[in-house]
Parts: C-alpha cells; sequence; structure tokens
C-alpha cells in the first residue's frame, strides 16, 4: 500500500518536471530558430551569414549542456532517492562544476557575439542599408539578449552579496561564541528578504521583456 502511495505522489511531481522541461528545451530553442529562420530568409545578404551560423550553433551547443545537467542531476536524485550506486557524489559535483564552467564560457561568448551584432546592426542601420528591416531584427534580437544579460549580471551580484552576509554573519557567531543573537537573525532576514523582493523584480522584468519582444 505505501509503494502505491509513492507512485501516486510521484507521478504528478513526475509530469510537472517533464511540462517544466519541455517548456524550457521550447524557449531555449526559440532564439536558434529565429535567427536560422531570418538568416534562410535574408539568404542573399552575407552580411550576417557567419555570425548566424556561430551563434545558432552555440545556442544548440548550450541547449546539448542544460540537457546534460538534467541527466546528471537526474542520475544523483535516483542515486539519494533509491540509494543505488547510480552515480557517486564526488562524480556528480565534478560533472555539474565541469558543465558549469562550459556554460560559463559560452556565456561570455554568447556577450561577444550579442555585442558584435548590436554594434554592427546599428553602424548598417546608420549607413542606410538596403535590408533594413533585416538589420533591425538583428538589433532588436541582440538587444533582448544584452538586456537578458544585465538580468544575469545582477542576479550575479544578488549573489554574490547573500554569501557575503552569510559569511560575515557565521563569522560573527563563531567570534562571540553565542548561539542565538537576535539581531544578527533580524539581519539576515532582512538581507534575505530584499534578496527575494529583487529576485521577484527581476524575474518579472524578464519576463516583460520576453513577452514584449516575441
Amino acid at each position: 500500500m505505501d509503494v502505491e502511495k509513492q507512485e501516486q505522489c510521484k507521478k504528478p511531481c513526475k509530469d510537472e518536471a517533464v511540462f517544466y522541461i519541455a517548456i524550457n528545451t521550447i524557449l531555449y530553442l526559440i532564439p536558434p530558430v529565429f535567427l536560422v529562420t531570418i538568416g534562410i530568409l535574408n539568404i542573399d545578404d552575407s552580411t550576417f551569414t557567419i555570425w548566424i551560423f556561430l551563434t545558432s550553433s552555440l545556442m544548440l551547443v548550450y541547449i546539448a549542456s542544460y540537457w546534460m545537467n538534467l541527466l546528471n542531476e537526474a542520475k544523483y536524485t535516483s542515486t539519494v532517492t533509491e540509494k543505488s550506486e547510480v552515480l557517486s557524489e564526488e562524480k556528480y559535483l565534478k560533472t555539474k562544476d565541469t558543465i558549469e564552467h562550459h556554460q560559463l564560457l559560452m556565456k561570455m561568448i554568447f556577450y561577444l557575439l550579442f555585442s558584435y551584432g548590436f554594434c554592427f546592426s546599428i553602424q548598417m542601420i546608420a549607413l542606410g542599408s538596403q535590408r533594413l528591416d533585416y538589420h533591425i531584427e538583428i538589433l532588436v534580437f541582440c538587444c533582448f539578449f544584452l538586456f537578458f544579460y544585465m538580468i544575469e549580471f545582477a542576479r550575479f551580484f544578488q549573489l554574490q552579496i547573500l554569501r557575503w552576509q552569510e559569511g560575515v554573519y557565521e563569522k560573527t557567531i563563531e567570534h562571540l561564541k553565542f548561539r542565538h543573537v537576535p539581531e544578527m537573525y533580524e539581519l539576515q532576514n532582512c538581507v534575505i528578504q530584499i534578496y527575494n523582493d529583487l529576485d521577484l523584480i527581476l524575474n518579472q522584468l524578464k519576463f516583460m521583456f520576453f513577452v514584449c519582444y516575441f
């Protein structure tokens, strides 16, 4: 009976996870498909051909790394919940760090590619290009992702501030040798609340900009 109840509880969670992964994959696929589409529609203009090929290819590689990370998480979760030897914690952490480092490198390359597309499309528009609509599409595309990167940078600084605050809190507790310091708990709760509020605002900005773009 307990096994049946566990299976019944797992099914809705599994369905939600599949739905979430499917939506994320579709959202990840929209940018490269969009780039390839406008590249095909403007095949006679070779201005951005190499840029489109490089950017869309790197996006597909990033999607592959996203799936590799999901597979790594799934194997480790299976190891923990079912107490099997599918994946050791050491190998899980090593694989996770490797994937995250590669993703960080790809994000840096993305930033350079989008900056190039942004600057070059502005230059072509200023020179009065005959394919004005084509260059405007590239410009808007690059603006969207550069704005997205600004939000990601803001979130990164959020995390650093939170980690710094936690470090100060732990060192203060260790220095004072107290197990309960109300003032420090209040400070920690205040910082966490500010972090959550900023995180909510950033997510809303990303969603609004994404909806406006498409």
